[in-house]
């Protein structure tokens, strides 16, 4: 019931189960989405970009 409740309200989660890992589990548990980590990734670069202007 709670996995259709889940796979209703977000369907790009559709065929994915928790992971059995337990870090996996707690990534999955925080209902990351591939744009989450693309906009974390995305971010990341440019803080780095940022860093490395201004120690050059």
């Amino acid at each position: 019931m709670s996995s259709e409740a889940t796979a209703t309200s977000r369907p790009e989660n559709q065929s994915q189960q928790p992971p059995e890992s337990p870090i996996a589990r707690l990534v999955y548990g925080t209902q990351w989405t591939q744009d989450d980590i693309m906009i974390g990734l995305l971010a990341l670069q440019a803080v780095l970009l940022v860093f490395v202007t201004i120690r050059s």
